[in-house]
């Protein structure tokens, strides 16, 4: 239950920060540009509303998935790898934070992707791990 609902969480936040202003995106021509006037008068992606669409999605699956897991903790890491999945590709559409890294990627985008990395690496290993711990007998 607290998997899922961290998504939902911040698909909430960021509907907030929509709201607030904050966390806005690039300046934009789109359809779906919106003027943030605490910030210019220029219209910018609505990053927080992609961002909170996703993270719904994210939800959904996780949702989903919630009683077809291969073992405890898997949803908990598959959170961490969908929002470094979502996170990374968001922030091609925010203004960056004055701190590029590897190849123009932003800070933020490096520690998705080494958070993304770390989840995955943990989603294979843990239940080998297990597995070895209860002598090779496998629980399903």
């Amino acid at each position: 239950v607290f998997s899922p609902s961290l998504m939902l969480g911040i698909a909430i936040g960021r509907v907030g920060c929509f709201l607030n202003g904050c966390c806005h995106g690039l300046p934009s021509s789109s359809r779906l540009a919106v003027v943030f006037r605490t910030v210019d008068s220029l219209a910018r992606h609505p990053a927080q509303l992609y961002e909170s669409a996703l993270a719904l999605v994210a939800f959904a699956v996780l949702w989903g998935m919630r009683k077809r897991t291969s073992f405890d903790g898997f949803l908990f890491l598959l959170v961490f790898l969908l929002y470094s999945v979502i996170r990374f590709g968001v922030q091609f559409l925010r203004p960056g934070e004055g701190l590029e890294w590897a190849g123009g990627l932003q800070v933020t985008q490096v520690w998705a992707v080494a958070v993304g990395i770390v989840s995955m690496a943990a989603m294979l290993l843990l239940p080998r791990l297990a597995s070895r711990a209860r002598g090779g007998k496998r629980r399903w």
